[in-house]
Formats: C-alpha cells, structure tokens, sequence
C-alpha cells in the first residue's frame, strides 16, 4: 500500500527546499508514495514559488495517466495546493486595514495592537511582499489568515475562492487521512525571515484549530517535522532611501541575530516541544555566504526573487526523506538533529543521504547520465524536442529500452523541459551560455569544492 505523506513548503526559502524534494521524487527516491503538497507565500508572484510550482506542474505532466510506482524515475505522485494570503486587495494591504483599526475610537483593542506591532510602521507595513523578515507580525497575520480561508469555505461551499479551496482541501485531505492511521507532515522554512519563519511554530496549531472551526473532526496521530534553517545568504542592505519609500525592508545583516533568537524560542516553546517529534538545524558557515539578489538594490519580493539553489535546501531535502522513513515518537521532548558545515569541502552522496547513500549514488548518476544524452549527445538544447525521441531510439537500438517502449509526444516535451530545469539549458539570445538548472546551481553554491562528482563531469561554457 502506498504511504501518504504531507509537506508543507512556507516562503522564498521553503519553496527552494521544496524544489530539491521535488528532484529527488524525479530521481526515485520516493518509491510508493502519494504525496500532498502545500505551498504558502504571502507573495503570489515571488520569483522561487512560481519557478517550484512550475516544476511540480511539469512533473505531474509527465506523470500524467501514470499511477504510483518503484524502481525507476519520477516513481511518486504529487498533489498541489497553493495557497497566498490575501493582501493584495484594498482594505487587507496591511495589519492597520486587516484589524480595522481605523474604524474605532481609541480602545483598549488598539493601545494592545500598538504595544505589539508599531503603529508606524509594522501596523502600515504593505504586505504583498511578506513579512520582511517582522516574525511576530508574520505569525499573528498567517495564523488568523489560513483559518479565515477554511471558514469562509464552510460558509461558502463551491462558490468560495479557489486560494480558499486549496487550503480547505488539503486540510480536509490531512483529517480524511487520518482515520485508523498515524500521518506525518513535514514543513520546509527558514528561521531567520519572514513567511517561513512565522509559520513553523503556527502549522500543528492550525491544523488542530480547524478541525474544530469545521465538521473535519479530530485527526488521530499526526507527526510532524521541519527543517529550521539558519542563515546561510545574505543580500546588500537597503539603502536610507530605500528604507524610506517602502518602511521595513529586510536586512540580512540580522540573520543571524534573528536564527539565534528563533533557536531560543524554539527550545522553550510548549507548541514546538509538544506537536514537533524531530526539527533539522541546518547551518553554514559565515565566511562562505551566498551572495543573492541585486547589486543595486534590496529584493523585497516578486518575480525578481528568484534566487539560485544551495546544497543546504538540498540537505533539507534529505531531512525530510530521514523524517519520512524514520520511526517517530508519540509523546515526549521534541528531537533536534544538527547538521553544520564548519569548511566547504567535498560533498558526497555520503554526506547527504546517510544510510541511504548507494541507492541516492545508484539513482542520481542514471538521471544525470540521461540528461546529459539527451541535452549534450543528442542535442536537446534545441528548442525543438527531436532530441528525447533520438534518444528514445537509441536506447532502444542498443537493447536498454525494450522495442515496443513508448512515450506520448506530449509527455516527451515535459521530460524535455524537465532536463532542461534538472541540468542546463541556453538562453535564446546566445546559444554559447549555459543557464545553470538545479543541479549545476547546487554545484556553484559550493564553488570549488568537489559535489557527487568529479567536477570534469560539469560541463562548463
């Protein structure tokens, strides 16, 4: 019987960790599993989610008419719900417009909002690019946003939004699913910003809250699990004038103040000790942070958010595969697993997948063999697709793939495309650049050091 299992995928850095668990399905590392996913951003058009959710949708297009399966590439099924707070429409921009501030006298209700959030600037913070790394604000907004999506779809039924649907759904898919059975959710989010942060210690709370808002009932069961990353990028400071025109702006010189006050927290909270069994602390070094994002200018949000993969989405990936296939306590302490890289040396399939390392090694080298024919050997970077189907037949000319083996065109362009996003592709405008996908991303964040691979085996410009 396949294993269902739930993820949780929270702000521009759950969305990247996501995207390397989403590889790692394509490779097979998740054999026999029907996995929800749930992504939550308070910015609709941030450059990571969009690029994730694309690649979740050309996965299941490949997937398309094919069940859950083993031993091979692409073996889980993936379900999608995507979910966004709704900021953008007047009157809920900003915390002042959401409490309704303005439209009371001076109450006892607003000298509390005040000695909370600052009347000027958090209560008029504009929130369609997120929290700004402001995690008390974060927490409180997220928290009454996702339970006002599932009333409002129980008072609504089909006429609700579809952003509404989609978390109902996928809560209702997490209490149908619970029934005579333990469940584990696994969320991806960083300690040190905004949406990420403000939803880990709030998710088990939710989940509970929602079953007795609705007639979902009592889920038996749950186990839950997160990555806790701590920085490990870092961005140019806004300006005095860019601070100016938009407020608050996040500076990544506080980081890593804000990782160590979050770890504080998180040891002491009694929502994290009592509903999280196992959290992943992943860190790295100071001296060898990524730079991201603008020269010019501090990336709020948006589509221009569109930052690189690093190897330590990578090892969140991993902590989540670990969570999955590990026994997990029912009552007690919750458990912390540390990973830190004191020196970028080399990474090896060891390093990341443990126990796990010779099937990860066995797989990963067959899905990077095949990438490689098909975008270098059988020149795939073409913008057309004769490339998969040349490669097609000669696999099938030397006896890999067996003669009457055969592939819808349609699913042979998403596999294109897919290659395309694992490995490399080429900008239109200068066929003699590589554009770095996934994997060669990963392989940049560690720059010199030596990745699965013996470094001749990236091909370079």
């Amino acid at each position: 019987m396949a294993k269902e299992l739930f993820v949780i995928a929270v702000g521009g850095t759950g969305m990247r960790c996501l995207e390397s668990f989403v590889h790692l399905c394509a490779v097979g590392m998740f054999d026999d599993c029907e996995i929800n996913i749930l992504t939550i951003d308070t910015d609709q058009s941030n450059g990571n989610k969009s690029r994730t959710e694309n690649l979740i949708n050309i996965y299941n297009r490949i997937k398309e008419n094919h069940g859950i399966s083993k031993d091979c590439f692409f073996t889980a099924k993936l379900n999608l719900y995507a979910y966004t707070p709704d900021y953008a429409k007047d009157g809920r921009k900003t915390f002042a417009e959401l409490c309704k501030i303005s439209d009371y006298k001076r109450t006892q209700n607003e000298e509390l909002a005040d000695l909370f959030f600052d009347s000027k600037s958090h209560q008029k913070l504009n929130l369609t690019h997120g929290y700004r790394a402001q995690t008390h604000l974060g927490t409180f907004l997220l928290y009454h946003s996702l339970l006002e999506s599932i009333v409002r779809v129980k008072g609504t039924g089909a006429n609700c939004p579809a952003n509404d649907k989609a978390i109902y759904d996928y809560f209702e898919k997490i209490y149908e699913s619970t029934h005579g059975s333990s469940k584990k959710v696994f969320v991806f989010g960083s300690i040190f910003g905004g949406t990420g942060a403000s939803a880990i210690p709030i998710i088990p709370k939710v989940v509970d809250a929602a079953g007795s808002l609705t007639a979902l009932g009592t889920p038996t069961e749950i186990s839950y699990g997160a990555t806790i990353l701590s920085n490990y990028f870092g961005f140019k400071a806004p300006s005095d004038a860019q601070k100016k025109d938009d407020g608050i702006v996040a500076d990544s010189h506080f980081f890593p103040l804000n990782s160590h006050a979050a770890l504080q927290f998180y040891a002491k909270d009694n929502t994290i000790n009592k509903k999280y069994n196992a959290l992943y602390q992943l860190g790295w070094p100071e001296k060898t942070l990524l730079k991201v994002g603008s020269e010019q200018k501090t990336i709020t949000g948006g589509q221009d958010q569109k930052n690189d993969s690093h190897i330590l989405e990578l090892f969140a990936a991993f902590a989540a595969h670990h969570f999955f296939e590990s026994e997990q306590r029912a009552e007690g302490k919750t458990k912390y697993l540390h990973k830190e890289v004191q020196d970028i040396g080399n990474f090896t399939f060891q390093d990341l997948s443990g126990s796990n390392s010779n099937d990860f090694k066995k797989k990963m080298t067959a899905l990077f063999a095949v990438g490689v024919l098909l975008l270098v050997t059988q020149d795939g970077l073409k913008s057309d697709d004769n490339g998969i189907k040349s490669l097609i037949q000669m696999l099938k000319d030397h006896k890999v793939l067996k003669p009457n083996f055969f592939v819808e065109d349609e699913q042979l362009k998403q596999i294109h495309k897919y290659f395309k996003l694992f490995l490399f592709d080429v900008p239109l405008s200068n066929a003699n650049t590589l554009l770095p996908g996934w994997l060669y991303q990963i392989k940049n964040s560690v720059g010199d050091s030596k990745f699965l691979f013996k470094d001749e085996v990236f091909i370079r410009d």
